[in-house]
């Protein structure tokens, strides 16, 4: 009679809990989609105008993919503005001016989702800072969320964007800010990349939000340092009018930038429909034998890519056009050397000698952050990261990317491939001889 008692009594409280945790969970998804519905891109006061119903009836496309595109192109115009101004404040107040309403325009109130990250950031920063770099990544954990709540992976397929594309970028570039700042106040030794770009100084109000939206940088990415933004908004370094009183020309690279992107987006409408993924679910591909269909998946892999290579360069293009893309100056001929926010290469990725060079080609500046922010700082001092540094790094940009069962399948898988890419590396250059690998 005891012992059923204590069953009884186990299985009732067991109970409770059960319906206590049920209605924490249903307060929860009631309180997620109240916030959602108040950052949705349909709150927009730029209503839809006639030219838009036009082009979207036209091109086929809904109204955020729309405007997205128009704002994409419209970055690469404005950005070239700021060159205009030559106090800093000037030039943070057209970053963050500019920036906002390119965002705000494909997004609406979508925007609203800056302001957690933003204020966390900030608050952590100045109230924190030997702590801010780890608190920063309480911004992941909030992305998180906004995968979950706004699902814009399935949104994005099925022809509706959400913000949440530009919160990642956002998420980057805070948590790398706050690292930053917070290896000004340690005490420890410093890699020579920590000490070029630790932060000193708690940037102003101003200077924090023109780097966050800095020309409409949310759109596409990439990512970058708040030194390098910085610095070019007060003319520095290699960005100094008095080294270089004439600037870098830029208007042919930027041109040839823009090109890149136009030929990458007529190839992806033009490809897209006939060999992109929807044909490995056609009739005549399933009739195929497999080395066939094998060896369709490569091209089909490519025509997946061409979208990503469209948006990057385009962003690119815009960083061309403001200056901020300049990486320095040869010092033998005194020509500008471009590319600091170069974010893919086309060749580089399809013809990568070995697995672990891809990353080094495709999505650069995020695989930048990852090593720097992850992998690096997740190795102890004094000694050489390894396979668990990676695999913690790999699932991070899963996490990054989405919370799909897939991303992290892939990403998990992917620090195997990168793992195994460096070990058949070696063994070449143990077994092939030297010319014999030259060749090749």
């Amino acid at each position: 009679l005891i012992c059923g008692s204590l069953v009884t009594n186990q299985a009732a409280a067991l109970g409770r809990l059960d319906s206590l945790i049920m209605e924490q969970l249903h307060s929860l998804m009631e309180w997620s989609n109240h916030a959602r519905s108040l950052m949705t891109a349909q709150d927009n006061l730029i209503k839809e105008m006639p030219w838009e119903k036009t082009a979207m009836g036209a091109l086929g496309v809904s109204l955020s993919q729309l405007r997205f595109a128009v704002a994409l192109f419209s970055s690469v115009y404005l950005a070239v503005g700021v060159r205009l101004f030559r106090a800093p404040t000037a030039r943070h107040l057209y970053s963050l001016l500019t920036g906002f309403l390119l965002v705000y325009y494909p997004f609406g109130a979508g925007v609203a989702q800056v302001v957690f990250p933003l204020a966390w950031t900030y608050l952590t920063m100045l109230l924190a800072p030997r702590a801010c770099g780890t608190l920063s990544w309480v911004n992941m954990m909030y992305l998180i969320w906004l995968h979950v709540i706004n699902a814009s992976g399935e949104a994005w397929q099925n022809g509706q964007m959400d913000f949440t594309g530009g919160s990642m970028t956002l998420v980057l570039k805070l948590i790398a800010l706050a690292n930053c700042y917070a290896d000004a106040y340690k005490r420890t030794p410093l890699s020579s990349y920590q000490s070029t770009h630790k932060v000193d100084r708690l940037p102003s109000p101003l200077a924090f939000l023109g780097y966050a939206f800095s020309f409409g940088n949310m759109l596409a990415g990439p990512y970058f340092e708040f030194a390098d933004y910085d610095a070019f908004i007060r003319q520095q370094g290699p960005w100094d009018r008095k080294a270089h009183p004439r600037g870098a020309p830029f208007l042919l690279h930027g041109l040839s930038r823009m090109c890149h992107a136009l030929f990458f987006m007529a190839s992806m409408l033009y490809l897209e429909p006939r060999y992109g993924t929807a044909m490995l679910y056609m009739p005549w591909y399933k009739a195929l034998s497999l080395p066939a269909r094998l060896a369709l998946q490569w091209p089909c892999g490519i025509v997946c890519q061409l979208r990503y290579f469209f948006v990057w360069k385009l962003s690119e293009a815009s960083m061309v056009f403001a200056g901020l893309d300049l990486a320095g100056w040869d010092r033998d001929s005194g020509k500008p050397q471009w590319g600091r926010l170069c974010n893919v290469r086309f060749w580089g990725v399809q013809l990568s000698e070995y697995s672990r060079a891809i990353p080094g080609h495709w999505n650069i500046l995020t695989g930048q952050f990852l090593r720097r922010y992850v992998y690096e700082r997740l190795t102890p001092a004094g000694k050489r990261p390894g396979f668990p540094q990676l695999l913690a790094t790999q699932l991070v940009s899963g996490v990054w990317h989405g919370l799909y069962p897939g991303y992290l399948l892939f990403f998990a898988s992917s620090a195997l491939m990168l793992q195994a890419g460096t070990g058949v590396q070696r063994l070449e250059g143990v077994l092939v001889p030297a010319k014999l690998r030259n060749l090749l």
